[in-house]
Parts: structure tokens; C-alpha cells; sequence
């Protein structure tokens, strides 16, 4: 769950990192992906298993929906265990920049460094420079808000409207619509659950899609960045 990016080498191609002079490096801790790499004397590079500005595919069947006769074969190591993507990072003078917030938290790499050796900084900046950077990115095709759910349910409860919560319903909204990505509080879960319901609940016909914000520590960051960028945009 951690990708590091760093200074590319002439031997990698161009195309690799789209012109780009960083190449992202990570080590997948899967037992399929890990027993691909062993059988294999040469690195994989691989762009993401879905359509670009989707919403990240976190099965097997999710690429095959995705990808089916774009692509020859799907090796399928099951359902994804964290559910939202690596964590994207670059020492640059002795700072660690964080590229994108991911299933690494920001208090892991903390943990992990020590305080004093390493400044943990998420970089905010107008120019992409790795994947999941774009202002809009992991989107539903149904209209997606984020916000005070009393608020955007005044807002959208002449719709047909689905909400996705952390871990409690809304009483004055009828159960049967609402979505609760972790009953026991967990953010872990609710990363797990966070892209499978985003794919269910585009393909239930609702009108729009409200979620809450999320706990803005550990996993909840990576959690409320992808929501964020799932947000609709009117163009």
C-alpha cells in the first residue's frame, strides 16, 4: 500500500511514466501478485485496471465489467483488502512529500520515521504529477455530494437520492436508501466497502448519491479525498 516515486533511470522507457522523469515503484503485498513477480525476471509495469475517472475497481468482476475484451486476462487474487489505493510518496531535501493519501496513513509513515528525522507533508498543488491527483477522479456517473447530510437531504429529498454513511443511520430518512460502510465505527471497513457500494449504488438508478465526511485521521483522509474527487462537478 505504498508507492514510492523516484528519479527514473534511462533504462526505463518513456512511456512507462508518460514522460515523466519519476517512476513509481511499489512492492504489492499479495500473495497472487507476489507469486506472478517471483515466476517472472523483469519488473510489470501496470496502469490501473479500469476506466480512466472511474471509480477504482476493487474485485475482479469490477475489471472484467471495466475491461471486458480490452484486455486478454484477469488474475483474479480476490477482493481487495484495503479498498482504496496506495499511498503515493517522495523524499525531496529531506522531506517526505505525500502525493496522495492512501492505505498508509499519514501516522504509519509517522510511526515509522520518527518525528524528528522526516517532515510529513500532504503536497497540495494545481500540477498532476502521479495518478489521483486530478480534481475530479474515482466518479460515479450519479451525481455525488459531500456534506452535512441534514443540509444536502434539504436540498436533493425530491429526488430519488441514495446517502452513504460512516457508521449510523439518519432516523428522519427512510433506511431503506442509506448505506452504512462500517455499522462498527471501523475505518478500515469502510475503506473496504467504500468503491463496491460507489459501484452498486451507480447501478441502482438513484438520482444522486449523498455521503458524510469521514473522520479526517488514518484511513478516514484517504476516504474522504476519494469522495471528494467522486464529487460532481458541473461542467
Amino acid at each position: 500500500s505504498l508507492t514510492l516515486l523516484l528519479p527514473k533511470k534511462q533504462n526505463v522507457p518513456d512511456i512507462v511514466t508518460a514522460g515523466s522523469n519519476k517512476v513509481a515503484i511499489r512492492i504489492p503485498n499479495h500473495s497472487s501478485a507476489l507469486a506472478l513477480l517471483h515466476k517472472i525476471e523483469y519488473p510489470l509495469a501496470a496502469p490501473s485496471a479500469n476506466v480512466f475517472g472511474y471509480v477504482s475497481p476493487v474485485s475482479a468482476k469490477h475489471v472484467f465489467d471495466g475491461l471486458n475484451g480490452k484486455i486478454p486476462l484477469i488474475l483474479n487474487g480476490g477482493n481487495c483488502s484495503v479498498g482504496v489505493e496506495s499511498t503515493i510518496v517522495e523524499v525531496v531535501n529531506n522531506t517526505i512529500i505525500v502525493h496522495r493519501v492512501g492505505g498508509v496513513t499519514l501516522e504509519n509513515i509517522e510511526e515509522a520515521i520518527g518525528h524528528d528525522e522526516l517532515i510529513v507533508t500532504q503536497k497540495k498543488s494545481n500540477q498532476v504529477q502521479t495518478a489521483g491527483q486530478l480534481k475530479s477522479h474515482y466518479a460515479t456517473k450519479t451525481p455525488l455530494y459531500q456534506g452535512n447530510i441534514a443540509e444536502l437531504w434539504l436540498m436533493h429529498n425530491h429526488k430519488n437520492v441514495a446517502i452513504i454513511s460512516f457508521n449510523n443511520f439518519y432516523k428522519e430518512i427512510e433506511q431503506i436508501n442509506q448505506f452504512v460502510l462500517s455499522p462498527n465505527g471501523s475505518l478500515i471497513e469502510a475503506a473496504q466497502n467504500l468503491f463496491s457500494t460507489f459501484r452498486d449504488l451507480d447501478n441502482k438508478g438513484y438520482d444522486a448519491i449523498l455521503v458524510e465526511h469521514f473522520p479526517n485521521k488514518g484511513l478516514g483522509r484517504a476516504i474522504n479525498d476519494r469522495i471528494q474527487r467522486a464529487q460532481y462537478i458541473n461542467k
